[in-house]
């Protein structure tokens, strides 16, 4: 739940385990290596869960120590903020607003029948062994083990929880909407059987078709010339990267002397650019260029200037992830995708916003 995450992320803050850019610190990365992680007293029945998950955060983004002397200085190249940049930012830096319509009677409709379309629930189980212990030289070990497995019948459950505080809670719908879609989804036979599966599932499932009605209703206006982002923020400031992690600029086709990347779809895209002499000018999309969506902030990845047959031009805005199937991505990174593309529509520049994992797919 929400109340309860939001304890545990205080608590990893102030426990130095989360940086102010809620990073996973180097504390943390130790403490996961010797087995040592604290979590508050109240979650040590799901401690192992937590650092479950925690580790898949660290498998992915691995904290790598790198070699002081492989370390390069990422600069601004004055001479590149001029011709093919300007032509391609003047098509990408606009912002735009966005508005939702959200048709209530529609969504219950819908989100009711995929509850009775998807919603399976198990019937609780309890296992329970039963061994003879044998204590012999070398300590106690299990002789003629039995495991017995019995159902929970519907009648076991006395104190039903409370069903409808928790998907409000979950899913920030009103009771009434709750109360509705339970109810034409005829799926509340299968509360009984299994409460707490019931109630997690029914809560995936409404916020995932939240998510889509909210995409599916969205729709953006560009904003005025004067609200865009200001090519100014592309400071002269150094940064520091690393060999491994950058890619080189040879010339002036990008804006600074040394590329970023994190991961190697993006490295073998930036090769792929610097390669290919029909792309005029490409950037690695900075994190302050952001489009607002429901679900958060989206950050596109590139943004390029390619030139045709020596004479047509071409805009593209792309988004580089290692697996770009719809069923692939994360629900929430999908939607996101989704309302970029709406995004760039509505500022009707003439850009074209393309999913690849390599130049060849874009174009």
């Amino acid at each position: 739940g929400k109340e309860r995450s939001k304890k545990l992320h205080k608590f990893f803050k102030e426990n130095d385990y989360i940086s102010s850019k809620n990073k996973g610190t180097e504390k943390l990365a130790e403490d996961l290596k010797n087995a040592v992680v604290e979590v508050p007293e109240e979650f040590e029945e799901v401690k192992k869960e937590i650092i479950e998950v925690v580790q898949k955060k660290f498998d992915r983004n691995k904290m790598e120590i790198r070699n002081h002397d492989d370390r390069v200085k990422i600069k601004v190249k004055k001479e590149a903020l001029a011709g093919p940049f300007l032509e391609l930012w003047e098509k990408i830096k606009y912002k735009t607003n966005y508005s939702i319509s959200f048709d209530s009677e529609q969504f219950i409709e819908r989100a009711a029948r995929e509850l009775e379309e998807e919603l399976q629930i198990r019937i609780a189980r309890l296992n329970y062994t039963k061994a003879k212990l044998d204590t012999t030289e070398s300590g106690i070990g299990y002789v003629n083990e039995e495991l017995t497995t019995l159902e929970v019948s519907e009648n076991d459950y006395h104190d039903a929880p409370d069903i409808l505080s928790y998907l409000q809670n979950e899913t920030n719908l009103t009771r009434k909407t709750i109360i509705q879609i339970l109810k034409k989804s005829n799926t509340l036979r299968d509360f009984r059987r299994n409460p707490e599966m019931y109630m997690m599932e029914v809560a995936k499932l409404l916020n995932s078709m939240k998510r889509q009605a909210m995409v599916d209703g969205i729709k953006y206006e560009k904003n005025s010339d004067e609200e865009s982002y200001d090519q100014m923020l592309f400071k002269d400031d150094e940064l520091l990267g690393y060999k491994e992690k950058v890619v080189e600029v040879t010339d002036n086709r990008s804006i600074y002397n040394y590329i970023e990347v994190d991961s190697e779809v993006e490295r073998e895209f930036a090769i792929e650019c610097e390669q290919d002499q029909d792309v005029k000018f490409y950037i690695k999309l900075p994190n302050w260029f952001k489009v607002k969506t429901p679900l958060g902030q989206y950050n596109p990845d590139w943004a390029l200037l390619i030139e045709e047959y020596g004479k047509d031009k071409l805009y593209f805005v792309v988004e580089t992830k290692g697996d770009i199937a719809k069923d692939k991505l994360r629900p929430v990174e999908s939607a996101k995708i989704k309302c970029g593309r709406k995004h760039f529509n509505a500022i009707d520049t003439g850009v074209s916003f393309k999913k690849a994992t390599s130049l060849k797919e874009v174009l």
